[in-house]
């Protein structure tokens, strides 16, 4: 799904939009190497040590194949429910996709150690504590909770196995930036930090300081009374008040004879969202329910039932199933978050104002460096880096990288925000795009050719059949009466994939250009052949358009740098020897149907 597609789902942002029924003629290229044999005998399980797959001698093991493929099925389940079990996982070939991962994965870290790649075992424990979800309050949870959470994964991970995994992703990720980074233009800096977590360990809280913040904000740390209830509603809107009472009044006499109220609920309430369960409106604090309502329930003891109580709805039933009184969770309970709290806030203080003191001190990049020493501070630089990509040394910080890449020459950033503290920047480096040697690019220039022979093609079928399409009353008719399939879309937006064509500005410029019920000429794309039917239009003003413009730029980069390096580590592949195992993949996965 592409960003745009994304932006769909948020009508007030995006409304420039319009459905297309989309023709093709596309005759696709795919490489051998994306091919894969699926044969195999029905077995009985195979062991964790057996082997999946060999890459130039790199064994895959089954321990590992299956640890994949349940995590994949678990996904898979929680999207679409239990109806996705592992049979049908198998059918549809889930078992060849992960296979076909985890070779691809080795293929990458070979090629990726052959060039020289290496991730220190200091830069994989900065990687890992920098990992968010591995963060609380912006310090590293500890080794206890990060082993427990890894343990708690469904399937468990050792932390061994975690380490192992993120250490080859970090090595594909450079292998990556290294074949792709030509694509896109780059930005090396020079920074000053002011460090949060060197500030915070110097920081001492007072215990006068703890329990004041306790006492300041004691509602942090106090749960409300609850109470749990079912009710019978019968509504008034419209109707005779005096008549829905004495309905009312019968129901309710019911229930103090004995019926059961869930029963009744389910056959009488007038409240549909709770009439499945019998009137059940599960827990509630205070707040939550019309007043009178509120007042009637709060007063009861669980296992009594209320007369009857008026509201805006109508007349209500309430029978009170449980309390629980609300608590307050001690100091000693809570001394330990309150103090790296106030620690952190105060060092927030602190790297706010010392930024401030620097920001008068620094003018221009030459007074980074007498500043840095001046506050016991030092000068780093960065690697090479693009828009949207974390900044070596620093990792995801927006406004560095947006300063990088609009500071103008020999000029220097005021205090920009960084995960890590504030920093001042000024460009030390510059790499424009640039087109690659024949080499570097031999495999998608072939493609390319390939792909091109292919859009002739579809090109002069496009030409036999327009006319009759344009003239025709029924344009999905009259496709279907040729032997094609005309294809409806959802509303897109400019830059929308379009169902086997994908983006392709000419038929951007052209389906907006169209009236609804148009019908255009056929419009070459890079795969093939469309005639477009423009059936319904929604406008966007240009203000939300650019709102999009720089993540969507960003988005056509990224499509760029994936089929470069589709190409290259096709090529990569080949010359490797890969000896894939189908027999051993067919008992682990039948092990797993049983």
């Amino acid at each position: 799904m592409t960003m745009l597609d994304r932006m769909r789902r948020h009508k007030n942002w995006l409304k420039w939009s319009l459905a297309l029924v989309v023709l093709t003629f596309i005759i696709f290229y795919i490489p051998d190497f994306l091919n894969t044999d699926a044969t195999g005998t029905a077995g009985v399980g195979a062991t964790s040590r057996e082997t999946v797959a060999e890459v130039d001698g790199h064994e895959l093991t089954a321990g590992e194949f299956q640890q994949r493929y349940v995590a994949q099925m678990q996904a898979y389940q929680q999207q679409f429910g239990s109806s996705m079990n592992a049979q049908l996982l198998r059918q549809l070939g889930i078992d060849q996709q992960v296979l076909s991962q985890m070779v691809d994965e080795q293929v990458a870290v070979i090629e990726a150690e052959q060039q020289g790649i290496r991730v220190s075992d200091d830069e994989l424990a900065q990687r890992i504590f920098a990992i968010p979800g591995l963060q609380e309050n912006g310090q590293f949870i500890g080794e206890a909770r990060y082993e427990q959470l890894l343990r708690s994964q469904r399937p468990p991970l050792t932390k061994g196995a975690f380490e192992e995994r993120f250490r080859r992703s970090i090595m594909v990720d450079r292998l990556r930036a290294a074949l792709t980074d030509w694509v896109g233009e780059q930005r090396s800096i020079k920074y000053l930090l002011i460090d949060r977590d060197q500030v915070r360990q110097k920081i001492v809280v007072p215990a006068s300081d703890i329990q004041r913040y306790y006492n300041d904000n004691i509602q942090q740390y106090q749960t409300q009374e609850e109470i749990r209830a079912s009710h019978i509603l019968l509504k008034t809107d419209g109707k005779d008040e005096a008549t829905v009472r004495k309905q009312a009044e019968a129901i309710l006499a019911q229930v103090k004879g004995g019926a059961d109220f869930t029963e009744l609920a389910k056959k009488v309430t007038e409240d549909e969202g709770s009439k499945a369960t019998g009137g059940d409106l599960g827990y509630f604090s205070r707040g939550r329910m019309v007043p009178e309502f509120e007042t009637a329930a709060f007063a009861m003891q669980p296992g009594q039932t209320s007369d009857l109580v008026r509201s805006q709805f109508g007349f209500h039933i309430i029978r009170l199933v449980d309390k629980k009184a609300g608590t307050t969770r001690p100091l000693d309970e809570v001394r330990t978050q309150i103090q790296e709290q106030v620690a952190q806030q105060q060092a927030d203080l602190q790297v706010t104002e010392r930024a401030r003191t620097l920001q008068a001190r620094i003018k221009n990049p030459g007074d980074l460096a007498e500043a840095a020493g001046e506050s016991g501070l030092m000068v780093q630089e960065s690697g090479f880096f693009q828009r949207g990509d974390p900044v070596p040394g620093l990792g995801a910080a927006p406004q560095v990288t947006a300063a990088a890449f609009t500071l103008a020459d020999d000029a220097v950033s005021g205090p920009l925000a960084a995960q890590s503290g504030a920093v001042f920047i000024t460009v030390s480096g510059k790499k424009d795009p640039y087109v690659p040697k024949l080499d570097e690019v031999k495999e998608k220039v072939r493609q390319d050719a390939v792909r091109a022979k292919a859009a002739e093609l579809s090109r002069q079928r496009a030409a036999d059949v327009a006319g009759g399409l344009k003239a025709a009353s029924n344009f999905a008719a009259a496709a279907k009466a040729l032997g094609l399939e005309a294809k409806d879309t959802e509303l897109v937006a400019r830059g929308a994939a379009l169902p086997e064509v994908g983006t392709s500005p000419a038929v951007d410029k052209i389906a907006f250009s169209l009236p609804v019920g148009g019908v255009s000429a056929p419009i070459a794309t890079a795969d093939g052949t469309v005639i477009i039917r423009v059936v319904q239009r929604d406008v966007i003003t240009p203000e939300q358009l650019k709102l999009a413009g720089e993540t969507f730029r960003a988005e056509l980069l990224g499509e760029r740098r994936n089929q470069f390096y589709a190409a290259y580590m096709g090529k990569a592949k080949g010359r490797m020897k890969v000896e894939v195992k189908p027999e051993v993949i067919t008992r682990v996965t039948s092990a797993l149907n049983l």
